[in-house]
């Protein structure tokens, strides 16, 4: 989930489902106002089948969000 981070705006909420896979962490904001995706931000990584400690994981996870937020536009 450390790998690449991407960003998609406007991303319709039903079509995110769809591309769902095994080691990919999605971090979906929505605007309620509007009720779709205001943005969304993704990471990526190919994990050993249950080799990993829960506490492994938890780092990956940590990884993984904190390089997705590196990307979220900040605010002028």
């Amino acid at each position: 989930m450390g790998g690449e981070a991407g960003m998609f705006y406007a991303t319709p909420i039903a079509t995110m489902g769809r591309y769902n896979r095994q080691g990919t962490l999605y971090i979906n904001l929505i605007d309620r106002r509007a009720k779709r995706s205001a943005w969304l931000g993704m990471a990526t990584e190919s994990l050993p089948s249950g080799t990993l400690k829960p506490d492994e994981i938890h780092k990956k996870l940590d990884h993984a969000a904190t390089s997705i937020f590196k990307k979220y536009p900040a605010r002028k």
